[in-house]
């Protein structure tokens, strides 16, 4: 915050943006997460193999999500790194689950900061 950002993705504890008191200021959070996480094609386990791995995940919380979306608000996380993604057997899995998700409808894909511009303007405001 006393470096005036807008907010911080440093939190895996929820799905949404929240507000925490930081002193006596508001600060908003919004979430990153690792289960959507290209990082899954290189940490230990290697869960993510192939395209079609990830693809499959990502869709299956994808659904989840737009499904519960549909009485309140979701939002879904997606880490994408260049060096993980980017290689030629793994971009198509992306492309399948962005083309999923653009075939749902009813969905906003969005940089973080305009995603932090819509919470402040509709759940508060940071001080």
């Amino acid at each position: 915050m006393e470096g005036g950002f807008l907010y911080d993705s440093d939190a895996y504890s929820d799905d949404l943006p929240f507000f925490v008191t930081v002193g006596t200021k508001s600060h908003l959070v919004i979430p990153y997460s690792f289960d959507t996480n290209d990082m899954h094609f290189h940490q230990g386990s290697q869960r993510f193999v192939t395209g079609g791995d990830f693809a499959g995940y990502v869709i299956d919380a994808f659904d989840t999500l737009w499904r519960e979306g549909a009485s309140a608000p979701k939002m879904l996380s997606v880490g994408l790194h260049l060096r993980m993604i980017g290689r030629p057997g793994r971009i198509g899995g992306l492309e399948r689950a962005i083309s999923h998700m653009q075939d749902k409808g009813n969905v906003w894909f969005t940089r973080r900061d305009a995603i932090a511009h819509h919470w402040i303007a509709r759940f508060g405001s940071v001080a």
